[in-house]
Formats: C-alpha cells, structure tokens, sequence
C-alpha cells in the first residue's frame, strides 16, 4: 500500500475561516481511500502559492528527499504552487525521489514523457497567468468604478461625514449632516490656530462620537483599547488629509495614472487650502525639530497570534512622556485581517531581547562554537541550493532549445506568425519565471553565512561587551549586532495576559521563550 502525503493551502485567513482548508482535505481523505493510500500525515500552508518558502512546504520538500513517501496528494496543482519556475522545480524533486504527484480534480500527474512534461509546463504556466489575471482584473475593475465616480476607499465603508446610497456601480456618497458639522469644526478651529491636541480634548468633552464609534465593525471585534467617547491625534489627521472633504477623492495615489473621483463637498477649496497648508508647516517644522524614535528590532518582529503580519513601531505622547510601543500592522481599519494582539511595551521588549542577547549570545566561545557549526550547515543548504540552481537552469536550456527549433522551423515556412506566438508566449513565460526564481536563490544563499569581517566584527563586540559590562553598547552598535546576529521575533499574549517572545538568531536553530510581563517568572529557557 503506498505511502501519501496529503498537502492544503489557501491563500489568506479568510478562505481558511470559510472552510477552505476542511474542504480540501476531505476531498484529499476520499482520494486516498478510493486510490488504497495510508495517509501518513496532512500539511497545510495559509499563503500565497507564488511562494516557494513555506513551512509547510518546505516539510514536505524535507519527507520527499527523505524518502519516506511514495505519493503526494494535492487538491489542484495550483494548490500546490502557481508560480511555473517553482512547479519544474519541485516536480523535478518529485520525479527524482520516485514520488508520484496526485491531483484530486485531474488524477496523477502527467507522465514522465516529453509530452508529458510539456503539459505540465503549459498547465503551470495557465496557473501563473491565472494569478497575475485575477491581481490585474481586481486592479482594473477598482480603476474603472472609480473613473466611473464611485469611491472604492475606506475599506468599503463612507468616510465619517458621509454615506452610501445606492448599490454597485450606482452607489453614491452622501452628506451626513449630523457628522458633517463637526468636520468643519475640525477644520475651522485648525486653521484658527488651535493645535490638535485641544481639538481633541473640546470633541472629547462635548462627548461627541468618534468615527471608529460610529463606523463600528472591525473595533468591536478586539478589545477597546480607549475610553469611549475619547477623540485622538491619528483621527484627526486622517480628516484633515482627507480631500474627500473638499470635494475630490484620489484613488490609487501610488500608482502612477491616479484617479480624481468627484465627492459632494463638505468643506470649501479655501478652507481646505488653508488647512493643507498648516499640516505642511507644520510637518517641516516637525522634521527639524524632533528626533526620529528609534526601534531597536524594526522590521524585525511578527505577531504570533496568527493574523499573519509584520509588527511596526508606534510612539505616543502622554501626560509629558514619551511611550513606544510595537503593534501588529493589522490593527488598522483597512485590514483584510484584524489581529487579536493589542501593542506590546517596546522598551520591554527591547531590553529583554537584548539581555539574552548579551548574556546568551554575545560570549567568543559561544560564538567560534556557533559560527563553525553554522557554517556546516549553511554548506548543505548551499548543497540543496546549488541542486535547485542546476535544475532551473536544465529546464531554461531545454525551453530554449526548444524555441530555437520553433524559430527555425518559421524561418523555414513550417509555421505561419500566429502558430509561432502560440508555441513562443508561453515558453517565454516560463524563461521569465525561472529567472525571477534564480534572482531570488541567489540572494538567499548569499546571505546564509557570514563573511570573514562580520565575525569578526561580532567578536569585537563580544570583547568589548565583556570588557566593559557596565559601560554597555550604545543604540547604533546594538542594531550592528541584532542585524549581524539576524535577529527575529514573534511576540505573543496568552488568554491569561502574560506576554512572551519567540527570539532566534542566524548563529542557532534553537527558539529562546522570553517572558516579557514583569510579574511573572523572568526567565529564558530554551524550547525546540
């Protein structure tokens, strides 16, 4: 009876919560039944299949080298990966190992013939177009509502002052007059020389509702991290900036053909100059005045309850004290993901980080041990890598070859324009594919070990640290360290409240648990 492996994946939480993922599954359980497969194990990625690194996948890449299955079962094969350099890839893996690839929706995968081969070429290649269809097609038909003068910001919700009427393509914005006067309040006292920080407090004291309270939704999903009622300086900047008041709403500001949609104006053009002008002073003078905070393991922390997004720095001002915190990028009202995590104490953070660090990490013995035994392993990953390398160069050989014989044969007569682009487009398709994937594995294996001045720049610092304990590294040599060292983060809270980190280094394959919360154990111990 053969050995299978069962393989899942969808692309965001979303699907995952909409049953996806069981769905999958159970179609692959029926599979192996009616086939006479033993399941050993099922593997489920949530992320996009134009990725060739993911945890899941990389566990069955590991059983399929291993030789420890004999058939790989697989919803559709765009379950399995849509980008085309990656499926020559891993079906090359597969044929290698002698492991056979099952589609539920298809059956086995091709046959190992040239035949067989180009079919799998053309299908991947759909795949990866199908992608890069549906992104374009979304973009597109975002573009076309908004030339068409409906607004497509704010997540799907009106901005505050205004609503919907109306559906699809004939739903329109409207004043909420209600809301409206205090927009103009907002404005007015701005441009009347009145701070932000006062307008907040006379909104606050007037108990007037803030926008999140009226929009509601995606708060009411956390936990209220403010007093109700409370109005803030991020609130208010968002309608200041906002031209949707003036009248003119711009979609797809980044791009490079923005869109001007018409909005019914709540404000005049006089009033919203004069406003933009005070935000622009007062942006200079913020830049020559303050100092940029400072993150010690900026973009370096993730959030681990599972929303799937990197965590950024944030500072607050209050009651004359400077707080920085660092939060989940998915705490914002655009987010397709809300996270669960509320924002974690970043000089906490920090300081333990840095402790284990300085205390586990940053010994020369520790770190001659741990640079040779790195160094050996980087050489068999670089082994694996060479191998992937050698693989999608043979295929781009052969596709071109191939292309080459198409050419000739046009030059020949033997095939008319149209027969030559139908043979040529995807084949080009596939070249360009395979070289965005070698740009990418190239950069990964240089950066998998440290070159002769890094260590010796670590050991430098070990030195010095252990020389003078008490003197201590300043801001700049401690990132120095952090980005030599490769340092990364995933920061959890439990249900109970307590806060924890999951730190590791390039040096060690080890994860070190951080307890971060001053009133439980303060420890660091060590967890596979």
């Amino acid at each position: 009876m053969s050995r299978a492996l069962i393989y899942v994946r969808v692309s965001t939480e979303d699907q995952e919560d909409n049953y996806s993922l069981p769905t999958q599954i159970s179609a692959c359980e029926r599979y192996a039944a009616q086939g006479g497969m033993t399941v050993l194990a099922t593997i489920q990625d949530v992320m996009s299949g134009a990725k060739l690194e993911r945890p899941g996948l990389a566990k069955v890449r590991s059983l399929i080298a291993r030789g420890e299955i004999d058939a790989l079962i697989v919803y559709d094969s765009d379950r399995f990966t849509r980008s085309v350099a990656h499926s020559l890839l891993l079906r090359d893996e597969l044929k290698s190992a002698g492991v056979a690839l099952h589609c539920v929706t298809k059956g086995q995968a091709s046959a190992d013939t040239p035949e067989g081969g180009l079919m799998e070429t053309i299908e991947a290649a759909f795949s990866e177009y199908e992608r890069l269809k549906i992104r374009e097609r979304t973009q597109r038909g975002k573009r076309a509502k908004a030339e068409g003068g409906t607004h497509t910001g704010c997540g799907g919700r009106a901005p505050y002052g205004y609503r919907f009427e109306g559906e699809k393509r004939e739903r329109r914005l409207v004043v909420v007059e209600e809301e409206a006067l205090v927009v103009r309040h907002i404005f007015r006292w701005f441009i009347d020389d009145i701070g932000t920080s006062e307008i907040a407090r006379r909104l606050t004291r007037q108990n007037i509702a803030t926008p999140a309270e009226v929009r509601g939704s995606t708060v009411a999903k956390r936990p209220r991290r403010l007093p109700s009622g409370r109005w803030v300086l991020s609130t208010l900047y968002k309608i200041l900036k906002n031209s949707t008041y003036a009248g003119q709403f711009v979609a797809f500001q980044k791009s490079s053909s923005p869109v001007a949609v018409a909005a019914p104006a709540i404000i005049d053009a006089d009033t919203w100059h004069q406003a933009s002008a005070r935000l622009n002073m007062g942006s200079k003078l913020a830049k020559r005045n303050n100092t940029k905070v400072e993150y010690l393991l900026r973009c370096r922390i993730a959030c681990g309850c599972g929303c799937g997004y990197r965590m950024t720095g944030q500072a607050r001002r209050r009651d004359a004290t400077n707080y920085r915190y660092y939060k989940s990028n998915a705490m914002g009202f655009n987010s397709a993901r809300q996270c669960r995590t509320l924002r974690f104490d970043a000089e906490r953070v920090e300081e333990r980080v840095w402790a284990w660090i300085a205390t586990e990490i940053l010994n020369r013995e520790y770190l001659l041990e741990a640079i040779t035994t790195h160094h050996s392993e980087a050489d068999d990953q670089r082994s694996q890598m060479d191998t992937e390398r050698s693989r999608y160069y043979e295929r781009k050989v052969e596709i071109q070859a191939e292309l080459s014989r198409f050419y000739d044969r046009y030059g020949k007569g033997k095939l008319t324009e149209e027969e030559l682009d139908a043979l040529e487009t995807p084949r080009k398709s596939v070249i360009r594919s395979i070289d965005e994937a070698l740009v990418k594995l190239e950069e990964r294996m240089a950066s998998l070990t440290l070159s002769p001045n890094d260590v010796a720049e670590l050991l430098h610092a070990a030195d010095a640290f252990r020389t003078a304990p008490d003197k201590g590294p300043g801001f700049a040599a401690k990132q120095r360290v952090i980005d030599l060292l490769d340092v990364q983060v995933v920061l959890y809270r439990t249900e109970t409240g307590e806060e924890y980190a999951d730190a590791t280094v390039r040096l060690s394959s080890s994860i070190r648990r951080i307890t971060l919360n001053p009133h439980f154990v303060d420890n660091v111990e060590n967890s596979a």
